[in-house]
């Protein structure tokens, strides 16, 4: 994405937005998530990976472009987050020689101190055929990343101003060992939109209890604490955090 970036504008290439790349990009699973090949395939298996990008299989995705004060900071194929998740996976590229079993104890970590983050959300919603709260999953054949028909509500900035634990960007379901349905288990691979999961301040037994519907039950959206929007993009304006320990 960056070479094309670069190759197309230039010196501009961080200020301008991003065309669709050509390129086709073969994943074999070799980490500890592989959420993208998760989310393609159905499992996390290199032969199978290997066989289709032998026959030639593909299928388009969305890609995330990250923006700071008007330049692009990075892309992204399959979550942004800031917050809890955002804390864990920071924290657990120092412990990367333990494997997968990381993100457990970076977790465990981020929770004994966890931060709520007091912060703006600006948004623009998109509609498409469906919610982010549909029982019916994206998979092979989905009319709606086969075809994208995205249409925005409107041109204006929607706000959410609170309190968060956690703001989780999905532009697939994100599906891993660790949530097999994934964090947000409707969300597409290719609708122009990502799924915006805003969980609002809560204390640690009450974001386990999220956290555990979301893994082991795979009913990520329950309770009055947590909003999800589908949205084509949004902004975050950090103003405060502060420890909730106590």
């Amino acid at each position: 994405m960056w070479k094309q970036q670069i190759e197309m504008y230039g010196s501009n290439a961080a200020k301008t937005d991003p065309k669709p790349c050509p390129l086709k990009i073969g994943l074999i699973p070799a980490g500890s998530t592989n959420a993208v090949v998760h989310c393609t395939t159905g499992l996390s298996d290199p032969t199978t990976s290997a066989l289709q990008i032998a026959m030639g299989r593909n299928v388009n995705i969305d890609i995330i472009s990250c923006w700071y004060n008007g330049d692009i900071e990075r892309f992204a194929t399959n979550f942004v987050g800031y917050g809890f998740l955002g804390d864990v996976l920071k924290a657990s590229e120092d412990y990367r020689w333990m494997g997968p079993s990381r993100y457990d104890f970076s977790g465990f970590k981020t929770i004994l101190n966890l931060k709520s983050y007091k912060g703006k959300i600006e948004l623009k919603e998109g509609i498409t055929s469906g919610n982010p709260k549909d029982i019916n999953i994206c998979k092979n054949g989905c009319v709606v990343c086969k075809e994208p028909t995205l249409v925005l509500q409107d041109d204006t900035w929607h706000e959410v101003e609170g309190d968060f634990v956690s703001l989780d960007g999905c532009v697939m379901s994100c599906c891993s060992p660790q949530a097999h349905k994934g964090l947000s288990p409707a969300a597409h691979l290719g609708d122009g939109c990502l799924d915006l999961i805003v969980h609002r301040q809560a204390n640690g037994f009450r974001y386990l209890k999220y956290l555990a519907n979301t893994a082991f039950f795979s009913k990520p959206f329950t309770g009055d604490l947590v909003d999800v929007y589908r949205v084509t993009e949004f902004k975050f304006y950090i103003l405060l955090w502060t420890s909730l320990l106590q």
